[in-house]
């Protein structure tokens, strides 16, 4: 399928409330939600075999995300990024989300401003599986002074630049996953 398979976004607008439960996108040429809204849910949403990011979110501040998945992305598995002009109210949390096999980063917070970001118990395995030494499995990039909270129990290396790659066909060096928990 050509396009995106779920694609909200409105030019200099951000309009909100809306909920996904058990959405399925796959094989679709550009991202499997490319998405800009605040005050929203998802959960348990699956993005696969997607040419591009399985998620590409701008802003959505106010946000949960639970227990979604991207698999087999053609960039990244999640790509968030605040273009947000300062007025949004609340932070995004992803609980329990995962990737696995995203030819980029597992997950890439880049650009924009920062709003409060949480990434909680979530599982980003076998990335970067184009074997590309600058992708990761968390990548946090040009995003704000201090990304995902204070987390004093994360090692700084996850911080610009990461490499925990877990290509295809051999193990990573660090036999753990990356995890970021109770940030706010």
């Amino acid at each position: 399928m050509t396009g995106d398979g779920i694609h909200q976004k409105y030019p200099g607008d951000q309009p909100g409330g809306w909920t996904g439960l058990h959405v399925f996108t796959r094989y679709n040429a550009g991202h499997g939600y490319l998405l800009r809204s605040a005050d929203s849910n998802s959960t348990k949403c699956l993005a696969t075999n997607n040419g591009r990011d399985g998620w590409h979110i701008d802003t959505t501040g106010n946000t949960e995300y639970l227990g979604c998945r991207s698999e087999w992305s053609g960039r990244s598995g999640y790509r968030y990024t605040c273009q947000n002009n300062r007025t949004a109210s609340g932070g995004v949390a992803f609980t329990g989300c995962r990737t696995d096999r995203s030819a980029g980063h597992g997950f890439l917070a880049t650009g924009g401003l920062a709003i409060p970001l949480a990434l909680t118990g979530c599982t980003f395995k076998r990335d970067a599986a184009n074997n590309g030494s600058g992708h990761a499995g968390i990548r946090i990039r040009n995003f704000a002074e201090h990304p995902v909270g204070h987390c004093p129990q994360v090692p700084p290396v996850l911080l610009e630049p990461l490499r925990h790659p877990g290509t295809l066909g051999r193990p990573s060096a660090h036999r753990s996953r990356p995890l970021l928990a109770g940030c706010h």
